[in-house]
């Protein structure tokens, strides 16, 4: 194969890979912003949105498909919350699990789990697409310790707008007001709160801890583990691997960096990003 087609198609495999949690999906609709569309009407609040973040403003069981199996209850979740860049308000959907049993005194141990990239379009959401084999595995691990677990799609994964991809205030808030909600319904959940993440959860949790103190001070969070942390590499760093990466490889953080031309745009309406792609790289860039 011919070292730039090569290139192309290795591409195109990272991102489809990245992608793999909205694999057997419907397809997103096509509209104004991409990728929006492709899930049930649940997703978008029609009326007027409370201005108070953390009001759950419906529910509705989960299929089997999208929930866990040591779960009593799997409950998909609308919730209100602070858009990320406007500072206004949005509605953002998630995921509650209750474990089997009976709750302690006081109610079901609370953890927050804030999940890895999945994708950008409304058709990657957890609560839609379902989860990973590992992140299943581990959250039905939790439930048979016997914690409740609450799990936010972030703003614009399942509901309209465009999922601002690492932008951390967007993360902080979705995974604070889905505790908000969650606490402030009638599922009879303790007030004392863990929030684990792992990769771009993982800056969600982190996040979570830092914007916890202005945002949403009145929480309980007793703990927070953030796992695979995105980071910036040393610029030393950078450079070695840039010395030995040749044109015929594909570094693999190049499919998150096209979800990160997307959130370019978000925070400036100027910005197109094709005008940074080369040919081979604006299909991958439609794909992901």
């Amino acid at each position: 194969m011919h070292s730039s087609l090569k290139s192309s198609a290795v591409l195109l495999v990272l991102v489809f890979t990245l992608l793999t949690g909205c694999s057997g999906t419907p397809q997103a609709t096509s509209g104004a912003v991409p990728g929006d569309g492709g899930v049930p009407g649940f997703y978008t609040w029609a009326g007027d949105l409370p201005s108070r973040p953390g009001e759950l403003l419906r529910s509705e069981p989960l299929t089997p498909q999208q929930g866990l199996k040591s779960a009593a209850l799997n409950i998909r979740i609308l919730y209100t919350s602070t858009d990320g860049r406007s500072n206004g308000p949005i509605a953002v959907s998630g995921a509650l699990f209750i474990p089997e049993g009976t709750p302690p005194k006081g109610g079901w141990p609370l953890m927050a789990w804030a999940h890895g990239t999945v994708g950008s379009a409304d058709v990657c959401a957890p609560s839609f697409a379902g989860r990973s084999g590992r992140d299943t595995r581990y959250l039905n691990e939790w439930l048979g310790r016997g914690y409740a677990i609450v799990a936010t799609d972030y703003e614009g994964l399942g509901t309209p707008g465009l999922h601002p991809f690492g932008l951390s205030s967007p993360l902080a808030y979705g995974v604070l007001d889905s505790i908000r909600a969650v606490q402030r319904a009638d599922f009879n959940l303790s007030s004392r709160v863990v929030v684990f993440g792992q990769s771009q959860g993982g800056r969600a949790a982190f996040a979570t801890a830092v914007y916890k103190k202005t945002y949403a001070p009145e929480l309980n969070i007793v703990g927070v583990v953030a796992t695979g942390t995105p980071y910036p590499m040393a610029s030393g760093h950078a450079g070695d691997i840039g010395q030995d990466t040749s044109r015929d490889q594909v570094m693999p953080s190049l499919a998150y960096n096209l979800l990160r031309l997307s959130t370019a745009g978000l925070i400036n309406p100027s910005f197109v990003a094709t005008d940074y792609l080369s040919d081979r790289a604006q299909p991958a860039f439609g794909v992901s």
